[in-house]
């Protein structure tokens, strides 16, 4: 058995409290050592993902507590690693093997609380509740991951071990309660973010995003990492808006929404019917929802020319949308004028249940009557 610790007085320290012949002050020469089978990686979440992914290579067993890695894609390397390496692995929550913990698991597997259907956990500690409080688990540069990794992690494994279930999917609203933190020793001034990992993912992703707008012809990519640059997209988004109502003499909108994979086949498809009915469309929306402001322009068109130009153009887009698992609209009301393309798009049985629900609660039909069908 060894133990590892950069400080060497503590080292010798440890290795007599608990009667250890080997120490190493650095693990890079532990997992070199052909007679260590097994590592505990227990060093701080930083240099997890060097010491596992270093050990498991040498074909070392490891047992690392968590997290496994700073992120969910390397984590999934390593993971993929010790299973081509064929070494045992695992990862340490030890929450789950408190006694309270293992009292409730016992409880839902036996039947004894009935159905659970909601579960709601907290995660109460005192040592971090003063802005003066601090640790080098604040420091951004060696602990980007902190409150989420320490403590998130521990509510999620409870989760998954009491209700001896997989997690699907998460959804977080973190908010920082103390943005900036200091050393009472030295004054040392620590800005403090609550999304690090998500805000890590996501600059992985928006970077891999600019790289296939790139590839695929942008002529440039604008990454609204600043208030500022926020505030030039907000103006230029509103700005489109007014050069499209400057630039023709009456324009109506197609508001559809369809699953974000179809959307730029919905964009190519209004350019289809621009030229197949004759009317000039332009186009916006919020790329991330799958959210599309189509404008139908009247420009010099009669007002019976546009008539006709417009309701073909509304109807191709809303079948098109349809066709592609979209509904009419994707953040605004319906309304009298796009009332018959929700019915068309719509299941029969859903608009039942809708007209049952405002009967309901509307039983003489007062709130807008008839809008969107009518009552028995």
């Amino acid at each position: 058995m060894g133990i590892c610790a950069s400080n060497p007085s503590k080292l010798n320290a440890l290795m007599e409290k608990h009667n250890i012949e080997v120490g190493y002050q650095h693990w890079k020469d532990m997992i070199t050592d052909p007679r260590i089978d097994v590592i505990h990686n227990c060093t701080p979440n930083h240099l997890h993902d060097d010491i596992n992914r270093a050990a498991i290579e040498a074909g070392k067993h490891i047992f690392s507590e968590k997290p496994l890695s700073l992120n969910a894609d390397s984590a999934k390397e390593l993971l993929d690693l010790a299973i081509e390496k064929k070494v045992a692995h695992g990862v340490n929550h030890q929450y789950r093997l408190n006694a309270a913990v293992q009292e409730i698991k016992e409880g839902v597997q036996k039947g004894d609380y009935g159905r659970p259907l909601f579960i709601r956990g907290h995660y109460l500690q005192e040592s971090h509740t003063r802005k003066t409080d601090y640790s080098k688990r604040l420091v951004p540069e060696t602990s980007p991951a902190r409150a989420l990794a320490d403590i998130g992690s521990h509510i999620a494994d409870i989760i998954n071990c009491v209700m001896d279930m997989p997690i699907k999917s998460v959804f977080a609203d973190m908010l920082t309660h103390h943005p900036y933190r200091y050393d009472p020793n030295t004054g040392y001034k620590i800005e403090v973010h609550s999304d690090d990992t998500t805000t890590e993912e996501i600059e992985k992703d928006y970077h891999d995003v600019a790289n296939i707008c790139i590839e695929q012809g942008a002529l440039d990519v604008l990454i609204s990492d600043t208030e500022e640059r926020n505030e030039i997209i907000w103006k230029s988004r509103g700005a489109f808006l007014e050069a499209i109502k400057g630039s023709t003499t009456y324009m109506d909108e197609i508001d559809v929404v369809v699953p974000r994979s179809r959307v730029n086949a919905l964009v190519e498809y209004t350019q289809e019917v621009e030229d197949k009915v004759g009317l000039r469309i332009k186009c916006f929306g919020h790329a991330g929802d799958g959210n599309l402001h189509i404008y139908l322009l009247k420009d010099d068109l009669s007002d019976e020319i546009w008539n006709l130009k417009m309701k073909e153009a509304m109807q191709l887009i809303y079948n098109k949308a349809h066709e592609f698992g979209g509904m009419v609209s994707g953040e605004h009301g319906i309304g009298y004028a796009k009332k018959p393309y929700l019915l068309e798009a719509q299941d029969p049985d859903v608009t039942e249940i809708m007209r049952k629900i405002k009967e309901a609660f509307d039983p003489k039909n007062v709130l807008n009557p008839n809008k969107i069908f009518a009552l028995n």
